[in-house]
Protein backbone atom coordinates (compact mmCIF):
# COMPACT_ATOMS: atom_id res chain seq x y z
CA UNK A 1 0.00 0.00 0.00
CA UNK A 2 2.79 2.44 0.83
CA UNK A 3 4.39 1.72 -2.54
CA UNK A 4 1.10 2.38 -4.32
CA UNK A 5 0.67 5.62 -2.39
CA UNK A 6 4.19 6.66 -3.40
CA UNK A 7 3.38 6.04 -7.07
CA UNK A 8 0.17 8.06 -6.76
CA UNK A 9 2.01 10.99 -5.20
CA UNK A 10 4.50 10.89 -8.05
CA UNK A 11 1.54 11.46 -10.40
CA UNK A 12 0.16 14.34 -8.32
CA UNK A 13 -1.36 17.27 -10.18
CA UNK A 14 -2.31 20.32 -8.11
CA UNK A 15 -4.92 21.56 -10.60
CA UNK A 16 -6.67 18.18 -10.51
CA UNK A 17 -6.62 18.18 -6.71
CA UNK A 18 -8.16 21.61 -6.26
CA UNK A 19 -10.67 21.13 -9.06
CA UNK A 20 -11.92 18.07 -7.16
CA UNK A 21 -12.02 19.93 -3.83
CA UNK A 22 -14.06 22.75 -5.37
CA UNK A 23 -16.59 20.18 -6.56
CA UNK A 24 -16.56 18.24 -3.27
CA UNK A 25 -15.71 20.85 -0.61
CA UNK A 26 -16.66 18.51 2.24
CA UNK A 27 -13.72 16.21 1.45
CA UNK A 28 -10.62 16.35 3.67
CA UNK A 29 -7.90 18.11 1.67
CA UNK A 30 -5.21 15.99 3.34
CA UNK A 31 -6.85 12.83 1.96
CA UNK A 32 -6.80 14.05 -1.66
CA UNK A 33 -3.66 13.66 -3.78
CA UNK A 34 -4.84 14.90 -7.17
CA UNK A 35 -4.26 12.42 -9.99
CA UNK A 36 -5.68 12.67 -13.49
CA UNK A 37 -8.14 9.96 -14.49
CA UNK A 38 -6.06 8.81 -17.47
CA UNK A 39 -3.04 8.24 -15.22
CA UNK A 40 -5.14 6.32 -12.70
CA UNK A 41 -6.51 4.04 -15.40
CA UNK A 42 -3.05 3.36 -16.81
CA UNK A 43 -1.76 2.54 -13.33
CA UNK A 44 -4.72 0.23 -12.67
CA UNK A 45 -3.90 -1.65 -15.89
CA UNK A 46 -0.28 -1.99 -14.79
CA UNK A 47 -1.27 -3.35 -11.38
CA UNK A 48 -3.55 -5.92 -13.00
CA UNK A 49 -0.85 -7.03 -15.44
CA UNK A 50 1.66 -7.37 -12.61
CA UNK A 51 -0.83 -9.37 -10.48
CA UNK A 52 -0.64 -6.78 -7.71
CA UNK A 53 -4.24 -5.59 -7.86
CA UNK A 54 -5.77 -8.34 -5.71
CA UNK A 55 -3.58 -7.59 -2.70
CA UNK A 56 -4.40 -3.90 -2.99
CA UNK A 57 -8.19 -4.26 -2.99
CA UNK A 58 -8.09 -6.61 0.02
CA UNK A 59 -6.75 -3.78 2.17
CA UNK A 60 -9.83 -1.78 3.06
CA UNK A 61 -10.07 0.97 4.27
CA UNK A 62 -7.81 3.11 2.07
CA UNK A 63 -6.24 6.37 3.19
CA UNK A 64 -6.48 8.51 0.07
CA UNK A 65 -9.28 9.39 -2.31
CA UNK A 66 -7.23 8.26 -5.31
CA UNK A 67 -6.75 4.83 -3.74
CA UNK A 68 -10.54 4.52 -3.67
CA UNK A 69 -10.79 5.54 -7.32
CA UNK A 70 -8.07 3.05 -8.20
CA UNK A 71 -9.99 0.37 -6.29
CA UNK A 72 -13.17 1.20 -8.25
CA UNK A 73 -11.35 0.94 -11.58
CA UNK A 74 -9.81 -2.42 -10.68
CA UNK A 75 -13.01 -4.11 -9.54
CA UNK A 76 -14.75 -2.84 -12.67
CA UNK A 77 -12.33 -4.98 -14.68
CA UNK A 78 -13.48 -8.26 -13.13
CA UNK A 79 -14.55 -10.80 -15.72
CA UNK A 80 -16.50 -13.02 -13.32
CA UNK A 81 -19.92 -11.57 -12.51
CA UNK A 82 -20.30 -12.94 -8.98
CA UNK A 83 -16.80 -11.85 -7.97
CA UNK A 84 -17.37 -8.38 -9.38
CA UNK A 85 -20.63 -7.93 -7.45
CA UNK A 86 -19.08 -9.22 -4.21
CA UNK A 87 -16.13 -6.86 -4.47
CA UNK A 88 -18.46 -3.92 -5.15
CA UNK A 89 -20.57 -4.87 -2.13
CA UNK A 90 -17.45 -5.08 0.02
CA UNK A 91 -16.29 -1.67 -1.21
CA UNK A 92 -19.57 0.30 -1.02
CA UNK A 93 -19.45 1.04 2.75
CA UNK A 94 -16.09 2.76 2.30
CA UNK A 95 -17.11 5.12 -0.53
CA UNK A 96 -17.40 8.73 0.63
CA UNK A 97 -18.01 10.72 -2.56
CA UNK A 98 -19.81 10.45 -5.89
CA UNK A 99 -16.74 10.68 -8.10
CA UNK A 100 -15.61 7.28 -6.85
CA UNK A 101 -19.06 5.81 -7.62
CA UNK A 102 -18.76 7.01 -11.22
CA UNK A 103 -15.59 4.96 -11.64
CA UNK A 104 -17.57 1.74 -11.03
CA UNK A 105 -18.56 0.68 -14.56
CA UNK A 106 -18.13 -3.10 -14.88
CA UNK A 107 -18.07 -4.19 -18.51
CA UNK A 108 -19.26 -7.66 -17.45
CA UNK A 109 -22.63 -6.13 -16.48
CA UNK A 110 -23.41 -5.37 -20.12
CA UNK A 111 -23.49 -9.09 -20.88
CA UNK A 112 -25.34 -10.25 -17.77
CA UNK A 113 -28.65 -8.36 -17.82
CA UNK A 114 -30.77 -11.29 -16.56
CA UNK A 115 -28.73 -11.43 -13.34
CA UNK A 116 -28.64 -7.69 -12.68
CA UNK A 117 -32.17 -6.83 -11.44
CA UNK A 118 -31.71 -8.53 -8.07
CA UNK A 119 -28.41 -6.74 -7.53
CA UNK A 120 -29.86 -3.39 -8.61
CA UNK A 121 -32.89 -3.82 -6.31
CA UNK A 122 -30.57 -4.49 -3.37
CA UNK A 123 -28.51 -1.39 -4.07
CA UNK A 124 -31.65 0.74 -4.47
CA UNK A 125 -32.82 -0.36 -1.01
CA UNK A 126 -29.45 0.48 0.50
CA UNK A 127 -29.62 3.45 2.87
CA UNK A 128 -26.24 4.46 1.50
CA UNK A 129 -26.92 7.08 -1.23
CA UNK A 130 -23.85 5.87 -3.14
CA UNK A 131 -25.50 2.48 -3.53
CA UNK A 132 -28.61 4.14 -4.96
CA UNK A 133 -26.56 6.17 -7.46
CA UNK A 134 -24.66 3.04 -8.49
CA UNK A 135 -27.97 1.24 -9.04
CA UNK A 136 -29.35 4.03 -11.23
CA UNK A 137 -26.10 4.27 -13.19
CA UNK A 138 -26.27 0.53 -13.82
CA UNK A 139 -29.86 0.72 -15.06
CA UNK A 140 -29.04 3.56 -17.46
CA UNK A 141 -25.91 1.80 -18.77
CA UNK A 142 -27.38 -1.66 -19.18
CA UNK A 143 -31.10 -1.29 -19.92
CA UNK A 144 -33.14 0.89 -22.29
CA UNK A 145 -36.36 -1.08 -22.78
CA UNK A 146 -39.77 -0.07 -21.46
CA UNK A 147 -40.18 -3.26 -19.42
CA UNK A 148 -37.12 -2.36 -17.37
CA UNK A 149 -38.27 1.21 -16.80
CA UNK A 150 -41.52 -0.28 -15.49
CA UNK A 151 -39.51 -2.49 -13.11
CA UNK A 152 -37.87 0.45 -11.35
CA UNK A 153 -40.08 3.45 -12.02
CA UNK A 154 -42.06 3.38 -8.78
CA UNK A 155 -39.00 2.61 -6.66
CA UNK A 156 -37.05 5.56 -8.05
CA UNK A 157 -40.10 7.83 -7.83
CA UNK A 158 -40.35 6.98 -4.13
CA UNK A 159 -36.78 8.09 -3.35
CA UNK A 160 -37.15 11.31 -1.34
CA UNK A 161 -33.93 13.15 -0.63
CA UNK A 162 -32.31 16.57 -0.40
CA UNK A 163 -29.15 15.14 -1.96
CA UNK A 164 -28.71 17.14 -5.18
CA UNK A 165 -26.49 14.56 -6.88
CA UNK A 166 -28.88 11.69 -6.19
CA UNK A 167 -31.81 13.78 -7.39
CA UNK A 168 -29.97 14.55 -10.61
CA UNK A 169 -29.39 10.81 -11.09
CA UNK A 170 -33.11 10.23 -10.64
CA UNK A 171 -33.71 12.85 -13.33
CA UNK A 172 -31.25 11.07 -15.62
CA UNK A 173 -33.23 7.84 -15.20
CA UNK A 174 -36.49 9.64 -15.97
CA UNK A 175 -34.88 11.37 -18.97
CA UNK A 176 -33.70 8.01 -20.30
CA UNK A 177 -37.23 6.66 -19.89
CA UNK A 178 -38.70 9.68 -21.67
CA UNK A 179 -36.33 9.45 -24.64
CA UNK A 180 -36.51 5.66 -25.06
CA UNK A 181 -40.11 4.99 -23.97
CA UNK A 182 -42.01 8.25 -24.39
CA UNK A 183 -45.50 6.72 -24.56
CA UNK A 184 -44.88 4.94 -21.26
CA UNK A 185 -43.24 7.79 -19.36
CA UNK A 186 -45.01 10.92 -20.66
CA UNK A 187 -48.09 10.39 -18.43
CA UNK A 188 -45.83 10.56 -15.37
CA UNK A 189 -44.76 14.04 -16.48
CA UNK A 190 -48.18 15.35 -17.44
CA UNK A 191 -49.81 14.01 -14.24
CA UNK A 192 -47.34 15.81 -11.97
CA UNK A 193 -45.84 12.63 -10.51
CA UNK A 194 -42.43 14.29 -10.21
CA UNK A 195 -41.57 17.19 -7.92
CA UNK A 196 -40.99 20.45 -9.78
CA UNK A 197 -37.17 20.40 -9.64
CA UNK A 198 -36.90 16.79 -10.86
CA UNK A 199 -39.61 17.40 -13.49
CA UNK A 200 -37.72 20.35 -14.96
CA UNK A 201 -34.30 18.71 -14.71
CA UNK A 202 -35.67 15.63 -16.51
CA UNK A 203 -36.89 17.82 -19.37
CA UNK A 204 -33.66 19.82 -19.49
CA UNK A 205 -31.54 16.65 -19.69
CA UNK A 206 -33.84 15.26 -22.38
CA UNK A 207 -33.72 18.44 -24.46
CA UNK A 208 -29.92 18.53 -24.21
CA UNK A 209 -29.48 14.86 -25.11
CA UNK A 210 -27.62 14.05 -28.31
CA UNK A 211 -29.74 12.70 -31.14
CA UNK A 212 -32.99 14.29 -29.94
CA UNK A 213 -34.74 16.01 -32.84
CA UNK A 214 -35.52 19.72 -32.67
CA UNK A 215 -39.30 19.20 -32.53
CA UNK A 216 -38.89 16.88 -29.55
CA UNK A 217 -36.64 19.40 -27.81
CA UNK A 218 -39.31 22.05 -28.27
CA UNK A 219 -41.93 19.72 -26.81
CA UNK A 220 -39.77 18.94 -23.79
CA UNK A 221 -39.12 22.64 -23.16
CA UNK A 222 -42.85 23.40 -23.43
CA UNK A 223 -43.61 20.91 -20.62
CA UNK A 224 -41.50 22.74 -18.04
CA UNK A 225 -43.33 23.88 -14.92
Amino acid sequence: TEKIQSVLFNMQNEKTKYAFLRKYPYMDEDKVIGVKEAHLRTYANNLCRQNKANDFIKKLQHTYHEENNLHAIIISKRKKFSLCVKQIDDFLPYIDNYETVEYIEPRIFLNRQPELPGVINRWLKNENPYGKVLAINTIIRCFNHESYYRNWMETILEIKTDDLYLNKKRAQFFSSALINSEDFFLPYLTSGALDRWTHNMTLQLSANSKGVKSEKKEMYISLRR
